[in-house]
C-alpha cells in the first residue's frame, strides 16, 4: 500500500497545538480525533520522525466511574475536581504546570476523564494514595489525579492501570511460549474500533505539587492486554528542597504514549525518574521526558531500562534543561536498551540544554543486541531462538514482580507474563501452578 500525503503530514507536521477550548469541542464517542503529542523541547531533524507523534483518539464512549478506585491513608484530604490542587499551586508560587505529552493531550485527558480528584497531603504527614484503573473494552477509561504535598509531607502514590478480567481473547502468546488459547482468567479487549485498530483506551493524568521539603514518590504500573491504547501524562513542580521520585513499569498494551515533565523550581529541589519498559508483539512505545532545572543546586536524574522483542518499536526523548540561574545544579540521563530480536526497532534521543556555566550535565545511551555467541550458547542447551528471546522478556516481568507493592499488582504481572511467555513472573518453577 502506498503512503498518502495525509499520512506523511501526520508523521511530519509541525502545526500549532490545539487550545484547550478547541479540544473541549471535540465530540466524545462520535468520531476519531488526531492529536499531536510528545513534542520534545528542542526539535531534531524532521526526517527522523521524532519531533512529534500522532495519537488517534478513538471514537469511544466514556467508561463508568466505578471502573476507577481511589483510596488514601490518614493525612490526605480528597476532593472532586481540581480546585483544591490549584489553591496549593498558588500558595507555593507555581504557575500552570507543563506536562510531558503537551497541551493537546492534557486537555483531551481532562475532558475524557471519568474521575478528577485532588489529594492534598497535610503538612508533616506520612501518607499513601492508591489509584487503580480497570480499563474497559469498547470505552475510554481515564482518571485524573492531582496530588499536592504541603511542607515536609511525605506521600507514596501507586497508579496501577490494568484491563478487565473474566473472558478470553483467544490471542496467542509470545512465540517462546505455548500456542494455546488464553485461559478464562485472562482479560478481553473485544473487537477493534473501526479506523483505529484498538479496542479500548486507558489513560491517567497525574499532576504533582511538592511544597518546601516535601517528598513525593509516584509509582506507575501498566499491565494492559493487547488491544488497548495507553496514555500517561504527568506534570510536576518541586519547591525548595522538595524531592519528587517517579518510578515507571510499562509491560503491556498495543500502543503506549507516555509524557512526563518535572519543574525543579526551588533551590536544592531534586528528582529521580526510573523507567522499566517492555516491548513485545507489535507493540509501540513512545516516551517524552523533560526535567527543567531552575533553582540553584538542583539535581535531576533520568534512568531508563528496557527490552524490545518480536516486532515491537520504541521512541524515547529525554531532555534535561539547565536554565540560566540554576548554578550548582547537576543533570544526568542514561538509557540501556536490549534489542532481543531482529524485528525490533529503537530510537533514542537524549538531550542536554544548558544556559548556565556552573552546572554539570551528561547523557548517554547503551543500545545492544543479543549477539550470535549468546544465542549459540543457549541453542546448544536446547532453547530455540524464540525461547531465548522469552528469557530476556521474562527478566522485565521478574523485575516488576519483585518490586510489586500490592498483591493485586503481583497478580496482574503474573497474568500478563503467563500470556506473553507462558510462565509466572519471578520463577520458572511457578509454571503450571494455579493462580
Amino acid at each position: 500500500m502506498g503512503t498518502t500525503s495525509q499520512d506523511t503530514a501526520l508523521r511530519t507536521a509541525w502545526r500549532s497545538q490545539f487550545t484547550a477550548e478547541e479540544v473541549a469541542a471535540f465530540p466524545m464517542g462520535d468520531e476519531a480525533q488526531i492529536l499531536m503529542v510528545n513534542r520534545p523541547r528542542a526539535i531534531t531533524w524532521h526526517n527522523l520522525k521524532m519531533n512529534e507523534v500522532p495519537f488517534k483518539a478513538a471514537a469511544l464512549v466514556r467508561a463508568n466511574a466505578d471502573s476507577i478506585s481511589l483510596s488514601a491513608s490518614k493525612g490526605v484530604v480528597l476532593s472532586s475536581g481540581q480546585t483544591a490542587f490549584d489553591e496549593v499551586l498558588a500558595q507555593i508560587g507555581a504557575k500552570r504546570l507543563e506536562s510531558g505529552m503537551g497541551p493537546e493531550a492534557e486537555a483531551w485527558l481532562d475532558r475524557a476523564a471519568c474521575t478528577t480528584t485532588s489529594a492534598v497531603v497535610d503538612e508533616g504527614a506520612d501518607a499513601t494514595i492508591d489509584l487503580y484503573l480497570d480499563a474497559q473494552a469498547q470505552a475510554t477509561t481515564v482518571a485524573v489525579l492531582n496530588v499536592a504535598a504541603l511542607p515536609e509531607a511525605r506521600v507514596r502514590v501507586l497508579v496501577h492501570v490494568d484491563s478487565p478480567a473474566g473472558s478470553s481473547t483467544g490471542v496467542g502468546v509470545h512465540a517462546g511460549g505455548s500456542d494455546a488459547g488464553i485461559g478464562s482468567d485472562s482479560p478481553s479487549a473485544g473487537p477493534s474500533v473501526t479506523g483505529t485498530g484498538i479496542c479500548g483506551t486507558a489513560g491517567v493524568q497525574v499532576r504533582v505539587a511538592a511544597a518546601a521539603q516535601a517528598r513525593v514518590r509516584v509509582e506507575f504500573l501498566q499491565t494492559l492486554d493487547e488491544g488497548f491504547a495507553y496514555l500517561e501524562n504527568t506534570a510536576a513542580f518541586a519547591a525548595r528542597e522538595a524531592r519528587i521520585e517517579m518510578d515507571e513499569t510499562i509491560l503491556g498494551s498495543d500502543a503506549s504514549w507516555i509524557g512526563m515533565a518535572i519543574d525543579l523550581a526551588g533551590a536544592k529541589a531534586t528528582t529521580g525518574v526510573d523507567t522499566h519498559y517492555l516491548g513485545h508483539g507489535m507493540g509501540k512505545l513512545d516516551f517524552n521526558y523533560l526535567i527543567v532545572q531552575r533553582g540553584t543546586e538542583t539535581e535531576g536524574l533520568l534512568s531508563a531500562n528496557g527490552v524490545l522483542a518480536d516486532e515491537s518499536s520504541k521512541t524515547l526523548r529525554g531532555t534535561i534543561d539547565l536554565v540560566r540561574g540554576c548554578s550548582g545544579s547537576v543533570g544526568r540521563e542514561q538509557e540501556t536498551v536490549l534489542i532481543a530480536s531482529e524485528g525490533a526497532r529503537n530510537k533514542t534521543m537524549p538531550v542536554i540544554l544548558c544556559h548556565e556555566d556552573d552546572v554539570q550535565g551528561d547523557h548517554g545511551a547503551t543500545i545492544g543486541h543479543v549477539n550470535p555467541e549468546q544465542l549459540e550458547y543457549l541453542q546448544a542447551r536446547g532453547l530455540s531462538v524464540k525461547q531465548a528471546e522469552a528469557l530476556f522478556i521474562g527478566a522485565q516481568f521478574d523485575y516488576a514482580a519483585t518490586h510489586a507493592r500490592t498483591k493485586a499488582a503481583r497478580t496482574s504481572i503474573d497474568r500478563l507474563a503467563l500470556r506473553v511467555i507462558d510462565r509466572r513472573a519471578g520463577s520458572e518453577n511457578d509454571k503450571g501452578e494455579e493462580n
